[in-house]
């Protein structure tokens, strides 16, 4: 199945908007994926990897709310390991 491609406005139609239209009265166009890959194997297997990701990141949030201070979260984690301190995988 291929995407829909959508093209651009153009200058001529920005400028004609009416800036008080409000961002919801406009049409929306298609959701913005998560992840997204050409094929369909890539993108189970990537689908799983941030369903682990997500799995690993709630257990260590979760053992970290609990008062375990020496919690070691997932690579990719951010907020944690750079605000708060916390260990990385």
């Amino acid at each position: 199945a291929s995407a829909e491609v959508v093209k651009p406005l153009g200058w001529r139609k920005v400028m004609a908007t009416d800036w008080r239209t409000e961002a919801g009265a406009l049409p929306r166009r298609t959701i913005i994926p998560t992840i997204k890959a050409r094929s369909a194997n890539v993108l189970r297997e990537k689908i799983e990897q941030y369903r682990l990701f997500r799995l690993a990141y709630r257990e260590a949030l979760d053992r970290f709310r609990a008062g375990e201070r020496e919690t070691v979260f997932p690579m990719g984690t951010w907020f944690m390991v750079r605000k708060l301190g916390c260990l990385t995988v």
